[in-house]
C-alpha cells in the first residue's frame, strides 16, 4: 500500500468505540499517526525514526530522517520514489494542524516544536515537546530540523 492508501486508511481507523477520549489520547493519536506515516514511507525497513514537527503561528513544518544499520538517511534516501516523499511531507505537514485543533479544543497550550524518536525494534518512543517558540520569525523550522539531522549524522560518523 502506498502513502495515499495509508492516508485514507488512517482516516478510517480513527473511529473509537466505547472509550472516553481525553486530551492525552487525542494528542498521542496524532503522534502515532505521524510515526506510522514515517514507517509507511520506509516500508518499516529502518531501525529508528526521527520525526520533527514545527508549529509556528504562521507556518507548519514536518520532516523526518531515519537510522538504518548505523547510517542516518534523509527521507529521500530512505524512500524509493521522489513523488512519494513529496506526498509524505505534504500529509505530515497537513496533520500538524491536528495538534493545533486538539490543543484548542482542550484549552491546552499549542506545542511549537516536537521531536519524536521511535526505535522500531524495541518499540521505545521518546518525545521532546517545546511550547515556546525558539525560531525567530525570519528563520524556518527547516533550519532546526537540519541542525538535528546534522547532529545525529555527526554522532554516527565519529
Amino acid at each position: 500500500m502506498g502513502i495515499m492508501g495509508f492516508f485514507n486508511k488512517k482516516k478510517i481507523d480513527k473511529t473509537i468505540t466505547n472509550k472516553e477520549i481525553c486530551f492525552e489520547d487525542e494528542f498521542t493519536d496524532i503522534q502515532s499517526g505521524l510515526i506510522s506515516l514515517c514507517l509507511e514511507l520506509t516500508d518499516s525497513q529502518v531501525d529508528t525514526v526521527f520525526a520533527y514537527c514545527g508549529i509556528e503561528d504562521h507556518s507548519f513544518m514536518f520532516n523526518s530522517f531515519f537510522e538504518k544499520d548505523g547510517t542516518i538517511l534523509s527521507a529521500r534516501q530512505a524512500a524509493t520514489d521522489v513523488s512519494l516523499v513529496k506526498e509524505f511531507l505534504r500529509i505530515g505537514t497537513h496533520d500538524l494542524e491536528n495538534f493545533k485543533s486538539v490543543c484548542t479544543k482542550w484549552n491546552k497550550p499549542i506545542p511549537r516544536q516536537i521531536k519524536m524518536i521511535y526505535d522500531v525494534k524495541t518499540g521505545k518512543f521518546d518525545v521532546n515537546i517545546s511550547y515556546e517558540s525558539r525560531i525567530p520569525y525570519e528563520l524556518e523550522g527547516g533550519n532546526v530540523f537540519k541542525e538535528w539531522f546534522d547532529k545525529e549524522l555527526s554522532e554516527r560518523t565519529q
